[in-house]
Parts: C-alpha cells; sequence; structure tokens
C-alpha cells in the first residue's frame, strides 16, 4: 500500500470516529435523545472486607474508582441498568449491561462510584465499558485493564505493576503512575503523561498525539499513524514513530 491510499484510508478512519463521537455527544452525552430513559434510580451498598479483585463492566456510565474507609458503590442510573453488585471471596463485581436498544434510548447524565479501602493492595482492576468516562485515583497492586468503547480515561496516582488501556475513541490522561509495563491502544485521541515513571511503554495510537512531561521512560516504543509526539523527562532507549506528524524528545 502507497502512502496516498494509507493517507486517505487514515483520514476515512478520523472522521467516521468523528462522526460516532458526534453522535454520542447529540444523542447520548447532552442528553438530545428522542427516546426517554424512565425513571432514575440512586444507591449506596457498603461492604466489609478488602478487595483483591474489581470486575466492572456497564453499558452506559461514567466511572469512577478510588479509595475510601470502606468498601461501597453507589450509582445513580437509570432503571432498566441498575447494576448487579457482588462482593464475595474479595472479588467485587459490578455489571450492567442492558440489550442495544435500551443504550441507545439513555438521556441523561449517569455515574458508578466504586470505593475500595485506603491502602488496600488490588490484584486485579478489570473495566469494561461502552460510552462514558473512566476516573481512576489512588490504587496499588498489580494489574490495571481497561477496554473502552467511548469516553476519556483519567488514571492519577497509579501505582500498578502492569496497566493495559485500549480505546476506541476519547484520551487517556495518567498523572504519577508508577508502573513496570504500560500498554495503550488508541484509535482517535491523546495519550498525555505527567510526571510518570514507565519502566516499559508500548503505545500505538491511530489519529492522535503522544505526549509525556517530566517522566521517567526507561524504554519501549510510542507510535502514531496520523499524529505527534513528544517525550520530555528522563527518556531512555524509547523508538519513536509518526507515519504523518512530527517527532520530539527532550532527555533531561
Amino acid at each position: 500500500m502507497n502512502a496516498t491510499a494509507k493517507l486517505i484510508i487514515t483520514i476515512l478512519s478520523f472522521a467516521t470516529v468523528i462522526a460516532i463521537l458526534a453522535g454520542l455527544y447529540l444523542h447520548v452525552f447532552k442528553g438530545f435523545s428522542p427516546w426517554t430513559s424512565g425513571k432514575t434510580v440512586s444507591d449506596e451498598k457498603h461492604f466489609e472486607g478488602n478487595v483483591d479483585r474489581l470486575d466492572v463492566d456497564v453499558n452506559f456510565a461514567d466511572l469512577v474508582i478510588k479509595t475510601g474507609s470502606d468498601v461501597s458503590v453507589s450509582y445513580k442510573m437509570p432503571e432498566s441498568l441498575v447494576p448487579s453488585i457482588t462482593f464475595e471471596g474479595g472479588t467485587l463485581k459490578v455489571k450492567s449491561k442492558g440489550n442495544k436498544k435500551t443504550t441507545l434510548s439513555i438521556n441523561g447524565d449517569y455515574d458508578i462510584i466504586i470505593t475500595v479501602p485506603e491502602g488496600v493492595s488490588v490484584n486485579s482492576v478489570d473495566i469494561n465499558t461502552n460510552a462514558g468516562n473512566v476516573d481512576i485515583s489512588d490504587l496499588s497492586g498489580t494489574k490495571i485493564s481497561v477496554d473502552a468503547d467511548a469516553g476519556n480515561i483519567k488514571c492519577k496516582n497509579i501505582n500498578m505493576s502492569i496497566i493495559s488501556v485500549d480505546a476506541d475513541a476519547g484520551n487517556f490522561d495518567g498523572k504519577n503512575i508508577s508502573t513496570d509495563s504500560l500498554s495503550v491502544d488508541m484509535d482517535a485521541g491523546n495519550l498525555v503523561l505527567n510526571d510518570c515513571s514507565v519502566d516499559q511503554i508500548n503505545a500505538d495510537v491511530n489519529a492522535g498525539n503522544i505526549e509525556s512531561h517530566n517522566c521517567t521512560i526507561r524504554r519501549g516504543k510510542c507510535k502514531v499513524d496520523m499524529g505527534n509526539i513528544s517525550l520530555s523527562g528522563d527518556i531512555g532507549d524509547v523508538s519513536v514513530k509518526a507515519s504523518l506528524g512530527n517527532t520530539n524528545i527532550n532527555r533531561d
């Protein structure tokens, strides 16, 4: 495939993603859908114990994961998407999966807030979302995996051995992350790291920029198809490639 053909395909792919985001913004996120969502339900559940594994699977909601005094889950959701919440053997599961027709009828702002005890090491965090932002803060442990279709992802004050992110449309913003392995695969969005320590990075962005500010990145690779790469800080053996864009590394 020649360069011209690759450019055309990339531009068409990017335009498709923009159209999807515009549709989500008008018909879902801003509540301009002609459908209605029915009754809104709010509740909060508390549990005793420590969380070893967190398993979250939601169709539509902003998701917040943070630390606090105990294990709890609060939500504001349409009645048709009230989450199933279970806590057994150290595993906290939060599931809210309606069918496609139900999801398309959503009209409003909804969220799920999950709290795990402060200072607890969480072995595994698995997150799957279709539409909504993901905000994770103050967690430590072994592994975080995030698979998000549409929405921004924020990680702050995270100390995990492995962090894996697969995002279709949305930005990834990492601040004060410490990890042995950071893997980010994004279709459309910017990857921005601030004050992070990464032993190995593997970042692949189709349409968007990759940036690091005041970070330590020892090795790995960063690649974008359409966008720029700008890394600053203590940057080690990191290869960079931008098919349609500029690359710049400022090593302290």
